[in-house]
């Protein structure tokens, strides 16, 4: 029973740098700006608490209070300006003045723990909603007012721009939120720290097979994973090939908006029709349609389907 326990005893204290570091590599290698800022700003946070609140390394004085204040509402604030600001490159000019800012505000907290006044924090502190004041809330409500913000943004553009990462954010942001409300626990502030960035990894893996793996266009699997799935068919199966007639006349006399409008109603077509297999964009107007464990007449009739629809 106390096995587990000790092991996250014995590796918490540097859990965070796992996950974190390397997924900071990762986004940097796909461009992922907004993600890189985000872990760059965990990992300033779990080194200053592990080095001034849980530790206190350097033995200074410090306003506790305003150190947990200062985060928990520095934290969704900074979650709401990086998905709100456009992806632009980390190594460019809008991406240096991301990081330009996110150094700034470690500057400032650095500076205002170093005055050492004991009533810092109290500004930090004030309850402006009653309904919001909870006995069993450990950060100051202008910060769940902040998180709360955070996820109506995240809400917002992920119906506009669904995808993974933005997915993610929802996840990314309860694991923020909970390692906030646990920060002066070092076992929980670490684990649900390192959640976070597990978070982040997670969905740049899976945002990483979705481009390898499916047709961002039509939504269908892409010809890689085609060769995939027939790598592992069975004994009996049927092959469909379809593409759309005079698709390039289309095309040169309505535009190619209008074709990958096309493009997209086929694709849904083909997944509307009941027993239809598994389609596949194999590239242009082409599509595929797999049929395992199906013969050629019974393919046969789900391909009139398709055609029909």
């Amino acid at each position: 029973r106390s096995a587990i326990p000790k092991m996250l005893l014995a590796t918490h204290d540097y859990l965070p740098y796992i996950l974190i570091l390397p997924t900071l590599l990762l986004c940097f290698a796909f461009r992922l700006t907004r993600e890189f800022n985000l872990l760059v700003i965990l990992l300033v946070i779990f080194w200053v608490l592990d080095h001034f609140l849980w530790h206190n390394i350097y033995q200074v004085r410090i306003n506790k209070s305003f150190l947990i204040y200062a985060i928990a509402i520095l934290l969704p604030l900074n979650i709401v300006a990086h998905n709100i600001l456009k992806e632009r490159g980390i190594i460019s000019r809008h991406g240096l003045f991301r990081l330009a800012g996110t150094l700034g505000q470690i500057v400032l907290l650095l500076f205002f723990l170093w005055l050492d006044s004991k009533t810092l924090h109290r500004p930090l502190g004030v309850t402006p909603l009653s309904i919001l004041d909870f006995k069993t809330l450990h950060i100051p409500q202008l910060a769940l007012l902040a998180f709360i913000t955070a996820g109506i943004v995240i809400g917002v553009k992920t119906i506009f721009t669904p995808g993974t990462l933005n997915l993610n954010q929802f996840v990314f942001i309860i694991s923020c939120l909970l390692s906030m409300q646990f920060m002066r626990n070092e076992l929980y502030g670490s684990l649900f720290i390192s959640m976070a960035a597990l978070s982040i990894l997670i969905a740049i893996i899976l945002n990483s097979y979705n481009l390898a793996y499916m047709d961002e266009l039509t939504g269908l699997p892409s010809r890689r994973a085609l060769r995939m799935s027939l790598s592992s068919l069975g004994k009996q199966y049927s092959v469909a090939m379809l593409d759309i007639d005079h698709f390039k006349k289309l095309n040169d006399t309505y535009g190619h908006d209008v074709g990958d409008q096309i493009l997209k109603m086929v694709a849904a077509r083909i997944r509307q029709v009941p027993g239809a297999g598994k389609a596949f964009r194999y590239g242009g107007e082409e599509f595929t349609v797999l049929f395992p464990g199906k013969t050629l007449d019974e393919a046969h009739a789900n391909a009139k389907q398709i055609c029909k629809a």
